[in-house]
């Protein structure tokens, strides 16, 4: 069994927002899944009802923060005429 790359309190970015892991779970033999807080941002003047939001999201949708993921594209390479796709 690996052990999981993110900890209980550890910030980090997915396609859609950023939050903070606040446990995980292995699920399977192999997976691991974390529930993030979301990053709720700036109250609204209007103040909010309800608490945050808890997503469950497995460890590959997860990037450490500091580090985003580039979004797939297709971008022309130099001296050619081809186009490829971003991983």
């Amino acid at each position: 069994m690996k052990p999981p790359k993110f900890e209980p309190g550890q910030m980090v970015h997915f396609i859609g927002g950023a939050g903070k892991v606040q446990s995980c779970h292995l699920t399977g033999s192999t997976h691991w899944s974390y529930a993030v807080e979301m990053d709720m941002g700036e109250t609204p003047p209007m103040g909010r009802v309800g608490g945050e939001t808890v997503i469950l999201l497995e460890e590959g949708d997860l990037l450490p923060s500091g580090r985003r993921r580039k979004a797939r594209s297709s971008l022309r390479l130099r001296g050619s005429r081809r186009t490829s796709a971003i991983r």
